[in-house]
């Protein structure tokens, strides 16, 4: 068995500290651990690389071949066009002196991605996989057309799916191919990524957040605001808020409460910073808090910064959302508050603060969940064997 893992939501070869690229990069680690060779093709549009890669076993090809960002529009447009026939041609030459590839694991929430995928597994007569961790119709808000007749017309295409929660499990199962199957795989955590010394980025103690800077999602207003009551009985604390904004109007708004707060010395905003570069600020922090707001969104999604997050052993409060409590128990190995309320999760930190001893046995246990939900190799091994079975 050889699996390819293809996708247009991950960059590579340079693992990020994105969701996406955490949870492919671990899962191509897993196969290896498992004696499955993996291939790894971003189709994303990332420029400086030309030839083909290797990353702890695994071979990854990034499909746009280009060093640099051509100047001129028709020649960027011809190589994002050709990007497309370079993986052809990347898995013909795969398959002709290798082992031929017996399934496309497929992450991406692009209808016509989906359907060139189709066509790929077609031509090299392969499994066709798709991985969906987010609610299909998350990025359909301006195309009605493709909402009515996704996915309904397109789920069909795809032997089996891999669904991060039981939502999603749900969900796809009301569109998919009768004869196709479903396996539920939660964050993994990807152990080789979460080696080394890492020095203290930051002199006083913190509370950190690092992922999609989003309102309506991740709720960054309302751990600002919970921040806020915090800081009262604790001026030194420092908040630091690390990833990608959504949009500059969410950077916008957010700036504004900050100042509108008088918070402006105390929330840190760190750049879009490489998986090496944030564990320095994850191995470092007092107490992660992740303050999901309760919506279609957050209930089918499952944060793989959970998951790593635990792993590390140090206290994790997060909004009682989605899945998380089918793995986690307030006070036993996590800390668990109401999604939308501030004030809870401002007397939640404050707990922890006031019991940082109990708080570091409770975050103890909850690395013991850590390596034996979330462990890629575990996983990974369930996702082999069910390949095997709908082979």
């Amino acid at each position: 068995m050889k699996v390819l893992i293809l996708g247009n939501l991950f960059t590579y070869p340079s693992f990020s500290a994105a969701a996406a690229s955490s949870r492919v990069s671990a899962y191509a680690r897993g196969f290896v651990q498992n004696q499955v060779p993996s291939i790894v093709i971003t189709l994303s549009n990332e420029y400086g690389y030309e030839k083909t890669t290797y990353e702890d076993g695994f071979k990854c090809f990034v499909a746009l071949q280009q060093l640099k960002r051509n100047k001129y529009f028709l020649i960027r447009r011809y190589y994002k066009i050709k990007k497309y026939f370079n993986v052809i041609s990347f898995i013909n030459n795969e398959k002709k002196y290798k082992e031929p590839i017996s399934a496309i694991i497929l992450y991406t929430r692009s209808p016509l991605l989906m359907i060139y995928a189709k066509l790929l597994a077609l031509y090299f007569s392969t499994l066709l996989i798709l991985e969906v961790t987010e609610h299909p119709l998350y990025d359909f808000k301006k195309y009605s057309l493709w909402k009515i007749f996704f996915p309904g017309a397109i789920y069909p295409f795809f032997n089996g799916f891999i669904c991060i929660s039981k939502s999603l499990h749900k969900y796809c199962e009301q569109y998919k191919h009768t004869k196709a199957s479903i396996i539920n795989i939660p964050p993994l955590v990807d152990f080789v990524n979460f080696k080394g010394d890492f020095s203290i980025p930051i002199k006083d103690d913190y509370l950190l957040y690092s992922g999609s800077l989003t309102i309506h999602r991740d709720g960054i207003d309302n751990l600002i605001k919970s921040f806020h009551l915090v800081s009262k009985s604790y001026p030194s604390l420092k908040l630091v808020l690390g990833g990608k904004w959504y949009d500059e109007q969410t950077k916008k708004e957010i700036f504004h409460l900050v100042k509108t707060l008088q918070l402006d010395n105390k929330v840190i905003f760190l750049n879009f910073l490489p998986k090496k570069e944030i564990l320095a600020y994850i191995y470092n922090v007092k107490i992660f808090c992740v303050a999901r707001n309760d919506n279609n969104q957050t209930s089918s999604a499952f944060p793989t910064k959970i998951a790593e997050y635990l792993f590390t052993g140090r206290p994790l409060l997060v909004t009682d959302v989605g899945d998380i409590s089918d793995y986690l128990a307030d006070g036993e190995n996590v800390y668990l508050s109401e999604p939308g309320n501030p004030q809870t999760f401002a007397n939640k930190i404050e707990y922890i603060l006031n019991n940082y001893k109990i708080a570091l046995n409770v975050a103890k246990a909850g690395k013991k969940i850590a390596k034996s939900s979330f462990c890629n190799n575990k996983n990974v091994k369930r996702l082999k064997e069910f390949l095997e079975q709908i082979n």
